[in-house]
């Protein structure tokens, strides 16, 4: 869907912000679970914890909608939450899909962000179809960018900790994005490893038992190697 005219003039991040902050929040918790039921939604992506519909209006081009089901798989942030790491990272000069809104459905208990869409795809997505990489895909050069983009991450104590093939995007002109704070976390002195989480295993299906376990996840370092392997035919 193309942007109204009126977007191209001014900033579609704000103005997108206006219309969706003008509107109730009732109206838009219905409008939500309509279209995550909706046969002819768009699905963008999907983990553990939620999934991700692409929607559009007419006057204001395309958004995303990620609906946060709070699996009790892994510790996850609250949307609040993910939403201050998003505002952090993009005034670190990181590309990130900023949020519009953040809802909370009371009777499902399930949370929405409405976020920016990211004109591009996913490595995971572009690993099955290289025709949606851009003419412009340098490998080299994305790389480096993506590992500067880390480490100016790290250099402000934020850690990713869920950088997959899912979460990597590359726009329409070749550059890296990092969606999905989610899992991240802060590193302070007293942290004796930020890459262990705290998650819960069902134990008994039965009974809807659980227990608390560790789980070691892999640094964003470990992941980036991973990425790299994965893309290297393109080099």
């Amino acid at each position: 869907m193309n942007a109204s005219p009126e977007l191209k003039k001014n900033n579609k991040f704000e103005i997108q912000k206006i219309y969706i902050e003008n509107e109730q929040t009732e109206l838009i918790v219905n409008f939500l679970e309509q279209l995550t039921i909706d046969s002819n939604k768009v699905e963008l992506g999907k983990g553990a914890n939620g999934v991700v519909h692409a929607f559009g209006d007419n006057r204001f081009g395309d958004f995303c909608l990620k609906k946060v089901h709070k699996l009790p798989k892994m510790k996850i942030l609250s949307i609040e939450e993910e939403h201050q790491y998003q505002e952090e990272v993009y005034k670190l000069g990181i590309a990130t899909p900023r949020t519009l809104m953040t809802v909370l459905n009371h009777e499902t208990k399930e949370e929405f962000f409405i976020m920016e869409r990211i004109d591009g795809y996913s490595i995971f997505d572009t690993l099955s179809d290289k025709t949606l990489l851009p003419e412009a895909f340098n490998y080299n050069q994305f790389f480096t960018k993506l590992t500067d983009q880390v480490s100016k991450l790290h250099e402000n104590r934020i850690h990713h900790r869920d950088l997959h093939a899912g979460n990597v995007m590359i726009d329409s002109d070749g550059n890296p994005v990092i969606i999905d704070f989610g899992s991240a976390g802060k590193q302070y002195i007293s942290d004796e490893d930020i890459y262990l989480f705290e998650c819960r295993k069902l134990v008994d299906e039965f009974k809807g038992i659980y227990k608390t376990i560790e789980q070691k996840v892999n640094t964003d370092e470990e992941n980036i190697k991973v990425l790299k392997e994965k893309m290297s035919h393109l080099r």
